[in-house]
C-alpha cells in the first residue's frame, strides 16, 4: 500500500467515527453501582450502637440470650414495660453535596405477633426522617423476618433506627442491619 492510500483510509476511519459519533443520540454515559453497609452486631456492638427508651423498659446486646441470632452470635434485644424502645446507629452514605440517593433499609426481627414496629432513617443534621415504615408484626415469635424500608437521602449521615412501642410488657430482638443504596 502506498502512503497516500494509507493515509486515505485514515481519513476515511476517522469521518466514519465522527459521523457515528455526531449522528448518536445525546446520552449521559456514567457507571451505576451500589453501596452496601451491613451489621449483624457481631463487633463491639455498644460502642456503634445505641438505645433510645420513653417509657420504662431496657435494651442489652445479647449473646444467644434465650434463642439464637438471626446469624453470627449476637444481637440486640429491646424489652419494654410500657412506651416504646429502639435501637439505632449512625451511618456514613458516600454521597456528594447536592445528591439524592435512593436506599433501602432492612432488619431482620423476632417479634410475637402485633407488635408495633417502626423502621427509621433519620437525617442526622436536622433529624427528620427520610423515610419511615410503620408496621405490624405477624410472624410466630420465634421466627427471624425481615423487615425493610426504601428512602431517599441527601445526607452523608443518616441515623438508622428500628423502635418498637405501643405494647405493654413485650419484647423484640434485633439482628443483621443492612443499608444499601444505589448510585445511577
Amino acid at each position: 500500500m502506498t502512503k497516500s492510500l494509507v493515509r486515505g483510509l485514515r481519513l476515511v476511519a476517522a469521518a466514519t467515527l465522527v459521523a457515528g459519533f455526531l449522528a448518536s443520540p445525546a446520552s449521559s454515559a456514567h457507571a451505576s453501582w451500589t453501596w452496601t453497609l451491613t451489621d449483624g452486631f457481631e463487633t463491639n456492638a455498644a460502642a456503634t450502637w445505641s438505645f433510645d427508651i420513653a417509657g420504662s423498659g431496657q435494651g442489652t446486646f445479647e449473646q444467644y440470650g434465650d434463642g439464637p441470632p438471626h446469624t453470627g452470635s449476637w444481637y440486640a434485644d429491646e424489652v419494654t414495660f410500657s412506651g416504646w424502645i429502639g435501637v439505632r446507629r449512625t451511618i456514613a452514605v458516600p454521597i456528594s453535596p447536592g445528591m439524592h440517593l435512593p436506599c433501602t433499609l432492612m432488619f431482620w426481627v423476632m417479634a410475637q405477633p402485633g407488635q408495633k414496629l417502626n423502621i427509621e432513617a433519620i437525617d442526622q443534621a436536622t433529624w427528620t426522617y427520610d423515610g419511615v415504615k410503620s408496621l405490624t408484626t405477624t410472624a410466630a415469635g420465634n421466627t427471624w423476618v425481615a423487615y425493610s424500608t426504601a428512602f431517599t437521602t441527601s445526607a452523608s449521615a443518616v441515623v438508622v433506627r428500628l423502635t418498637a412501642g405501643n405494647y405493654t410488657r413485650y419484647r423484640v430482638k434485633v439482628d443483621d442491619m443492612y443499608v444499601t443504596c444505589t448510585y445511577a
